[in-house]
């Protein structure tokens, strides 16, 4: 099954100066975060003018950064990409697997 369902159920528009792209993880001062770190919400789309739509309640697409099981908590791991919870914060749930590094999934943010 190939979800990919993007739902969002509260939005923001985020200010920023640096590149965000689709699908990464945001912080409340628009930069990219790192390693489990909270976050605002999944980039919707590229930045541009300096202005990133977040969702941050509802479903997104997020990037694997491994290998991801359906009903895995997730949370923020290197590059901007959704691991397995480890130690670091949970930022939502995968709706639908990912097989492996980089591939795209929907996630639900809470």
């Amino acid at each position: 099954m190939s979800l990919k369902t993007v739902l969002p159920i509260f939005a923001l528009s985020v200010s920023t100066t640096v590149a965000v792209a689709y699908t990464q993880p945001v912080l409340p001062d628009g930069t990219v975060a790192g390693a489990g770190e909270a976050i605002v919400g999944l980039a919707q789309r590229d930045a541009e003018n300096n202005v990133v739509g977040v969702t941050v309640v509802g479903l997104a697409v997020g990037t694997a950064g491994a290998a991801i099981a359906i009903g895995d908590e997730l949370e923020v791991g290197a590059d901007g990409k959704l691991v397995p919870l480890a130690a670091g914060v949970s930022v939502g749930i995968a709706m639908e697997a990912a097989a492996a590094d980089g591939d795209k999934f929907s996630v639900l943010l809470k």
